[in-house]
């Protein structure tokens, strides 16, 4: 187990576990967004030392993204040398076409802050209304 310190809460969630998952991520190198040039106009180009910006934001140009972000193993998680670049999907198969396929279907959810607790209680009692029961017997 990895050790946590004060500046791993101030990053996100999501920005962790991509980090703990898939390690340094690096360009490949080939596609056309690592081939092309910066352009100069962007706002990650304008902030660019080379342009005359500040060099905060140390991000590549918005042309320069790389259609396939391959892993790199490090370190601490040699466990990713499994894990190879995907492309986008060419024919996006959404939540919805799976509920359709097997028969099952959305339930709307109050979206007040309670939507967790709310969908646990709908699948344990069929109604929200015994949200704050689940909530008050998960949270101490």
């Amino acid at each position: 187990m990895r050790g946590y310190t004060l500046l791993d809460f101030r990053t996100s969630p999501k920005k962790m576990c991509a980090s703990l998952l898939l390690g340094k991520r690096k360009r490949c190198g080939q596609c056309t967004g690592c081939l092309s040039l910066d352009c100069g106009t962007c706002n990650f180009c304008k902030d660019m030392v080379k342009f005359g910006g500040q060099g905060k934001k140390k991000q590549c140009c918005k042309q320069r993204k790389c259609v396939i972000v391959s892993a790199q193993p490090t370190e601490s998680n040699p466990t990713t040398d499994h894990i190879t670049p995907q492309l986008p999907r060419q024919n996006p198969y959404t939540i919805a076409d799976f509920l359709t396929q097997s028969n099952r279907k959305v339930h709307s959810i109050l979206g007040d802050g309670s939507c967790l607790f709310r969908s646990i209680s709908y699948q344990l009692f069929h109604t929200q209304i015994h949200h704050f029961k689940v909530r008050s017997n998960l949270v101490c």
